[in-house]
């Protein structure tokens, strides 16, 4: 094989054994060879499939380089090793998660039958057609499309609404907002979360609480009288968490 001119050769054996400024390579050619400065190098080398790389090649500019070989040498010693170890226990993380996602687990009957309450809620809380994504808010509304969530991320972020989230996706609250005032949310909901949040709390029981009958209030749902009577709806969160806090 003719000599690699312009490069220098690191051969690995296990780790880190010696270095071969632009030598030949004089045994078996390598499955695969990998080029560039070290930087790339290191990358690639950590992100292969294959189980060790043979060789690596880093390239040298020219012969006055500012780095010399033993410089490029002594950052793979201190680099490589403890990348190939977080490479490999990646990997088998990713075996346990294999062989665990196929062996039998023993579900007690009782979390079974509260699993399955909570999915069949969330899916009546989603299919309540009161809450819609950041993009669909920011349609009513007239909001940015270049960036959708920004105002109702601030919004939640400043407590004066709140949302749900389910697989990555968050769906926000559409009766909290007035559509008389462009959408806005109405200024009791910021000390009715705040009230319910006395107590650790779900987002999702927070959404149950809102569109469930109260019988605080005579059977209406909370998100039913923002508009018209939100003092009640005030005093009827206090109750929900006096009643909470009493047992």
């Amino acid at each position: 094989m003719p000599c690699l001119t312009g490069f220098a050769v690191i051969r690995l054996v296990g780790h880190l054994r010696h270095l071969a400024g632009r030598a030949p390579i004089e045994s078996t050619p390598p499955r695969r060879i990998f080029e560039g400065d070290a930087e790339e190098v290191l990358h690639e080398v950590t992100s292969t499939k294959e189980s060790r790389p043979r060789y690596i090649l880093i390239t040298m500019p020219d012969e006055n380089s500012a780095r010399s070989d033993s410089e490029i040498l002594r950052d793979f010693e201190q680099l490589l090793p403890a990348a190939l170890e977080n490479m490999q226990r990646s990997r088998i993380e990713q075996i346990i998660d294999a062989l665990s996602a196929g062996s039998a687990v023993t579900i007690p009957t009782e979390a079974l039958a509260e699993a399955r309450m909570m999915a069949e809620a969330r899916s009546g809380i989603l299919n309540s057609g009161q809450f819609l994504t950041a993009g669909q808010i920011a349609g009513l509304a007239n909001y940015s499309k270049s960036n959708p969530s920004t105002q109702p991320a601030k919004w939640k972020q400043d407590g004066a609404i709140f949302a749900v989230k389910q697989k990555g996706t968050h769906y926000f609250s559409l009766f909290a907002l007035s559509p008389e005032d462009n959408y806005r949310p109405y200024k009791a909901v910021a000390e009715i979360l705040r009230i319910l949040r006395e107590r650790p709390v779900s987002d999702w029981a927070i959404a149950s609480w809102f569109i469930a009958a109260n019988s605080f209030l005579d059977d209406v749902a909370p998100k039913d009288l923002l508009a018209t009577d939100p003092v009640q709806v005030i005093e009827a969160a206090r109750d929900q968490v006096s009643e909470i806090s009493h047992g």
